[in-house]
């Protein structure tokens, strides 16, 4: 190579090429190059103008910047005659000191502003590589409280929420009966959807969700944190693998209390419209997709119901016998009039034996062969479902949506995706229909054909 600047430099030090290196990712340095000696200005600590200070340099409007930390190094090393292969990089240790941090590999953004929109934004918080972006709430207030919280964007029009980008997922928490609305919208968007529990209040807004989602490409899931909890998972385990033997009986009993104002103070809640129904599809329905998920589809279901209690015009207390396609019978009891409020509770019985479930924790295993139990976890404060709506254990909603960004990101089916969320939709809906005609019905087939 001819040239100047491909000469080393006198007295012997790196060749040009190795200053040429040195600058590539620089930012024009100095606006005129020059070879790397004595009348190279970058160098001239010596030689007449004061030198910068180690790791800094100047751009073209003179302020002073910091060098990359191997950038600085390697000048050091040029100026005292090393060979650039010579002269190590800084340790890996110290280049690694600034990913302490995880990098966000998800945005996200919340529709509503209720109290179980607090707890997305607490389990988004909490989950590693991920980032709240922007909010939007029927209460434009308390949606822009919540993003202020989180450092989210607040939106007032719904379609520019949509349009929030970057953004990839969207947790939907808004009254039930606009889930189906709401979430639509975002996969028309190209969003996945992840939704509060249940999916919507009829099965028919839920297959037309189902089909806009699979229409998309785009995932579909439901918040049911039962599915994720070590114990239940654990549970799981063991009925599918025969630990219970043939599982012939069950109940459930969801027997909470709910204050008056816990109603009078909302607009959609206790109302056919927005909520669904009451106890049954509100409270009782975790349950009902526990048991769904653990020993199959219901048959024929046996309903009653009664306003007891609140001025409301659905339920808030109910009872139902169900029959199950694997020939297990059950009972259901579900409430908001129970004074003062009692743990929820489920209880299995098989040829086995006999498992007993509190909240998400197995609290009696009963069987004629012992196997291992549940695996040990870690103290909490009992949660207060029983009398209060305000979650205070976010640890199954973080689960969950661990769950289902790594289903977005693997292309697995999340725990509960649309179709396993219409289950309990649909069992919700028979256990209404029965209690209307004072007799069983039978549990409607899956409508929506499977792709």
């Amino acid at each position: 190579m001819g040239g100047g600047g491909d000469r080393e430099r006198r007295g012997g030090g790196a060749p040009g090429l190795v200053r040429q290196r040195l600058y590539a990712g620089e930012r024009h340095v100095s606006p005129g190059g020059g070879r790397v000696g004595g009348r190279d200005r970058r160098f001239r600590g010596r030689h007449g103008r004061r030198a910068l200070p180690a790791g800094h340099r100047s751009d073209p409007r003179g302020q002073r910047q910091r060098l990359h930390p191997h950038l600085h190094h390697l000048r050091t090393g040029l100026r005292h005659g090393l060979d650039h292969h010579s002269f190590p990089r800084p340790a890996a240790r110290a280049r690694d000191a600034r990913r302490t941090r995880p990098r966000v590999t998800f945005h996200i953004g919340i529709l509503g502003g209720g109290n179980i929109s607090g707890t997305h934004a607490r389990a988004v918080g909490e989950t590693p590589g991920v980032e709240l972006v922007a909010c939007w709430g029927r209460n434009a207030e308390k949606a822009a409280e919540m993003a202020a919280r989180y450092g989210a964007r607040a939106y007032r029009d719904l379609d520019r929420f949509l349009e929030h980008r970057p953004m990839e997922v969207v947790l939907v928490g808004t009254p039930s009966g606009l889930h189906a609305e709401h979430a639509r919208a975002a996969a028309r968007q190209g969003l996945h959807v992840l939704v509060e529990k249940p999916l919507d209040v009829t099965t028919q807004r839920v297959d037309t969700l189902i089909e806009e989602c699979d229409r998309a490409g785009v995932r579909l899931g439901v918040i049911f944190q039962d599915r994720a909890a070590p114990d239940l998972v654990w549970l799981k385990q063991l009925v599918a693998g025969g630990g219970l033997g043939t599982v012939f009986l069950t109940s459930a009993r969801v027997k909470w209390y709910r204050p008056p104002e816990y109603y009078a103070g909302s607009t959609w809640r206790g109302t056919w419209a927005l909520d669904g129904g009451g106890a049954l599809a509100n409270q009782g329905i975790h349950s009902i997709d526990l048991l769904l998920w653990l020993l199959g589809d219901v048959e024929r279901v046996h309903a009653a119901t009664r306003t007891a209690v609140h001025a409301i015009e659905v339920e808030d207390t109910a009872v139902a016998a169900l029959e199950f396609a694997g020939g297990a019978v059950g009972t259901l009891e579900a409430a908001t009039s129970v004074f003062p409020g009692l743990p929820r509770r489920v209880e299995i019985t098989g040829t086995e034996g006999t498992v007993i479930v509190e909240q998400d924790r197995v609290v009696s295993v009963h069987l004629r062969t012992p196997v291992p139990g549940p695996p040990p976890q870690e103290d909490r404060p009992a949660s207060a479902s029983a009398t209060s709506p305000v979650v205070t254990d976010i640890r199954g909603h973080r689960r969950v949506l661990e769950d289902f960004l790594s289903a977005v990101r693997t292309g697995v089916p999340p725990l509960c995706d649309g179709r396993e969320g219409r289950r309990s939709v649909e069992l919700v809906e028979a256990m209404y229909r029965s209690a209307r005609l004072g007799g069983p019905v039978a549990v409607r087939p899956l409508s929506v054909v499977e792709p």
